[in-house]
């Protein structure tokens, strides 16, 4: 069972996936329930941000944000009653699910919402190392990803619906294909492979293994389809992240309110086991390592990993090995990114297609240097104005 966080005091970042900057809409001695817009952007294309929790609005200044930098942030004091707004429902259904505040929970952007779409397909193998909240979504709330996923079916006009799962998970397979009867969705076992997180990979893959071409699929994820259940189904905003916790006390699923410390998810879990040399906020892979536990959970968190003996290395120059153009699975140069990403040269970034880069992280995985190509990479992706 996963375990409920609702912080006493909620520290929510208005920039909730990367670029995309809100301003409050409330100010300091505002009294806000649960669900209530708390900032907005002018570009009504970006979703809303919720207060995560009831009370008063005590603060509105710049804290550290789990991206790396400073971000505006609107401090929540809790009236310990957890009121929540009253449902209201936009018009139409991709209205409403983006006045929820609905993003990609696995991603760092907004979600797919292309009504050319055919398929939709639900990625649930937990491809990413120590990273297990898809399988426990599925266990505990099944019925809110189907429905969720049936949702989302209906919003782009897909008439088809498919969730991958780990092959070796035959009795979640057989639960989850359970509860889709009577429905068009199917629930198809997967070999877990680290390239499952490709969606362009994935959906070619299940379209082999379905012996049907999709003509046009979206790939979203299990907490972005039990995220759509609250919002459409519950009337609940965006306002709680569903993440795997690997390295605390305790290993856990966590329902973490937006807005709370990594420091309270980890306390809620018996604490740390010793003194922690890195803490990284989602994959290991492709995640980011905090300065600090005093972060704050955003819609983007889906996991955090603890580490106690990871040894802390300065990037070393780069020895031109090519290691990371070998293993690129889309055949950029992550190195000559790297390079020109770093110097600010970010019309080169372009000029070598930064925008094609999926962000698996390989490259930064094999460089002997540990140069973080990925993040420099990302870097020259959100100056370009590219997103993820």
């Amino acid at each position: 069972m996963s375990i409920e966080v609702i912080p006493k005091t909620a520290v929510i970042p208005i920039e909730q996936y990367h670029n995309r900057l809100c301003e409050p809409v409330v100010s300091v001695g505002d009294n806000v329930l649960t669900g209530d817009v708390i900032a907005r952007s002018s570009d009504s294309a970006v979703p809303p941000v919720h207060a995560s929790i009831s009370g008063a609005v005590s603060e509105i200044s710049m804290r550290s944000h789990p991206f790396g930098h400073s971000s505006k942030c609107v401090v929540i004091t809790s009236d310990g009653k957890d009121r929540w707004v009253k449902s209201t429902v936009a018009q139409g259904l991709q209205q409403d699910i983006l006045e929820k505040g609905i993003i990609e929970s696995y991603g760092l952007h907004r979600l797919d919402m292309d009504r050319g779409a055919d398929t939709v397909i639900l990625n649930g193998t937990d491809h990413r190392p120590y990273v297990f909240v898809d399988k426990a979504i599925m266990l505990e709330e099944r019925e809110s990803v189907i429905v969720g996923l049936n949702l989302l079916m209906e919003a782009v006009g897909a008439k088809h619906g498919v969730i991958g799962i780990n092959a070796s998970d035959i009795n979640l397979i057989d639960a989850m294909r359970h509860e889709a009867v009577g429905r068009d969705i199917e629930i198809v076992g997967l070999k877990k492979e680290y390239t499952r997180g490709m969606s362009r990979l994935l959906s070619r893959d299940l379209s082999r293994q379905l012996k049907s071409r999709f003509k046009r699929a979206i790939v979203s994820r299990v907490p972005t389809a039990r995220a759509v259940y609250q919002a459409v189904e519950l009337g609940r905003p965006f306002v709680e992240s569903y993440l795997s916790v690997y390295g605390a006390a305790e290993t856990a699923a966590v329902r973490a309110r937006i807005g709370t410390s990594f420091q309270e998810v980890v306390g809620a879990l018996g604490g740390y086991k010793g003194t922690p040399r890195q803490i990284v906020m989602n994959s290991p892979m492709t995640g980011v390592a905090q300065h600090t536990d005093e972060v704050s959970v955003i819609r983007a968190t889906y996991a955090l990993m603890i580490d106690y003996e990871v040894p802390i290395e300065e990037p070393a120059p780069c020895i031109r090995c090519a290691q990371c153009v070998d293993v690129c699975p889309v055949s950029l140069l992550p190195n000559m990114l790297g390079l020109y990403s770093r110097k600010g040269k970010f019309a080169e970034c372009r000029s070598y297609h930064a925008r094609a880069c999926i962000e698996c992280g390989y490259c930064s995985y094999v460089c002997p240097s540990k140069i973080p190509l990925m993040q420099l990479i990302r870097h020259a992706k959100e100056n370009l104005g590219a997103g993820t």
